[in-house]
C-alpha cells in the first residue's frame, strides 16, 4: 500500500517512496494521510469503493454555420 494526499476525494499525489515522513518535510508529509493500493495514480477518485479514474465527459460538438469559419479571410 502507498500513502496519498487526497483533496476533495481525488488523489492529488501518491508518495512513491514508502513512508512520506522519510521523503518530505513534516509539514508536507502530514498531508499524505490515506493509504491507497499500489496501482493508484494521481487524479483517481473512489467510485463504488474502488480507486479509478472518473469517466470522461462526452465531447460536445457545435455546428458550423455557413459564413462562420467556412472560408478563410483572404485579402487581395
Amino acid at each position: 500500500m502507498k500513502w496519498a494526499w487526497i483533496v476533495d476525494g481525488i488523489i492529488r499525489d501518491v508518495c512513491q517512496g514508502g513512508d512520506p515522513n522519510e521523503h518530505y518535510h513534516p509539514d508536507v508529509a502530514r498531508l499524505y494521510d490515506t493509504q491507497v493500493p499500489d496501482d493508484a495514480f494521481n487524479a483517481m477518485e473512489q467510485i463504488d469503493g474502488v480507486w479509478q479514474f472518473p469517466p470522461q465527459p462526452e465531447p460536445v460538438f457545435a455546428p458550423v454555420l455557413e459564413g462562420e469559419g467556412s472560408e478563410p479571410d483572404v485579402i487581395g
